[in-house]
């Protein structure tokens, strides 16, 4: 026991280290509303003769990352017996601790939307019953919660909630105070801004990306870093055979313009139909983080693209953007295609018919660097030009 609570301390501080350089990027308050039944029992194990009582309640949260956050929650408890009904009020602070992201860091897809969170925290309770009085009262439980959205998740809670009060209303005084065991479901609403995943949404492998710490065992992202590099590879394979099909073509097209100029007097240039090299692609430009506008060092190539489109009317093309790994991946597929969308805008600009334009985005679904590294992450945030052959 002692060493998995070293464990979960050690991962807490990891995860800590790094909050100052990722809190910007995320959204972090939620509000939880929670209905249900609850048991009460003595502390010492003995049933009293009561049914299931009414119990409903709110917490708001601050969830710091992906592994723990606090919340200020009120809790009402409705319980009878006898001939006394009884109802307490708790205002209590509670710290949870996300136990799926700590025992398996690496969940990917619908796994990811899966939650197990353990609470535990300390507060004050007003009842009310033959008597009325406070005392201390000490929740704690276990809550399963799936995201349905980024921004809504459902919930199924159990707690046992501990006031240390010796007379509720009871029909005797309880040495060791009286124990609530509570079964709620739940609903949790995510606040901030839509451009910025929450937190709660978040697994380690997104959030801490850049920081790979011993703490963790890396053998699962060392595998995707190897795939990774062997796509790179790939990639840089197919961009040396465009080049020389592109070599081929520009020798055609010389050759083309030659015969032109020799012996097809009045002839333009769109009566040409030049062999174009399917999916070849242009040279990449690269985005800062969660930008989409064009970056002026790279315009120049953009107003190059766009003369030899105006050059050529014959050829289409097709714009991919692409993002790094960091990042919520409905958030990374928007803007992608924001990417894509921007320069098409740039070329129907410059003169560019829009119909010899299709844009799609891919988020991070092609790297052609590893993400692990600032360099790689830099790299795979970009856009790629599809030369298709002309009609």
């Amino acid at each position: 026991m002692k060493q998995v609570f070293l464990w979960m301390i050690c991962g807490l501080l990891s995860i800590q280290n790094n909050v100052s350089a990722q809190q910007t990027e995320y959204s972090h308050w939620s509000l939880d509303l929670k209905l249900g039944a609850n048991k009460a029992e003595y502390a010492g194990g003995i049933l009293t003769k009561q049914g299931l009582g009414f119990t409903f309640g709110a917490e708001l949260e601050r969830t710091f990352n992906p592994l723990w956050g606090l919340a200020l929650g009120y809790t009402y408890l409705g319980y009878s017996h006898a001939n006394v009904d009884g109802k307490a009020h708790e205002i209590t602070g509670l710290a949870s601790i996300n136990l799926a992201n700590l025992v398996e860091r690496y969940r990917q897809g619908n796994w990811q939307r899966l939650n197990v969170y353990g609470r535990l925290g300390a507060g004050f309770s007003l009842y009310s019953a033959k008597n009325n009085g406070a005392t201390v009262v000490i929740p704690m439980g276990a809550s399963i919660e799936y995201n349905v959205t980024p921004r809504l998740a459902i919930s199924l809670n159990g707690d046992r909630r501990w006031h240390l009060s010796s007379n509720m209303g009871f029909a005797s005084a309880v040495q060791d105070g009286a124990v609530f065991w509570a079964a709620t479901a739940g609903l949790r609403f995510k606040f901030g801004k839509k451009s910025r995943p929450h937190v709660r949404n978040t697994s380690l492998t997104n959030y801490e990306a850049p920081y790979v710490t011993a703490v963790y065992d890396d053998t699962p992202l060392q595998e995707r870093i190897d795939r990774n590099e062997a796509a790179v590879n790939q990639l840089q394979d197919q961009l040396n055979k465009a080049n020389d099909d592109l070599n081929k073509t520009n020798a055609e097209l010389n050759k083309a313009n030659e015969k032109i100029a020799a012996c097809c007097a009045g002839a333009t240039r769109s009566s040409i139909n030049p062999y174009i090299t399917p999916a070849f692609r242009f040279e990449n430009i690269e985005y800062e983080a969660d930008k989409y506008e064009i970056p002026l060092s790279s315009r120049s190539r953009v107003d190059g693209l766009a003369e030899t489109l105006k050059e050529y009317p014959d050829v289409k093309i097709e714009i991919v953007g692409h993002t790094d790994v960091l990042g919520q991946e409905t958030f990374n597929k928007s803007l992608s295609l924001k990417r894509a969308d921007a320069v098409k805008d740039y070329l129907v600009g410059k003169g560019v018919e829009a119909t010899r334009i299709t844009t799609k985005g891919v988020a991070d679904a092609q790297p052609i660097a590893p993400n692990t590294t600032f360099e790689g992450r830099q790299k795979n945030r970009r856009i790629e030009i599809i030369f298709l052959t002309s009609k």
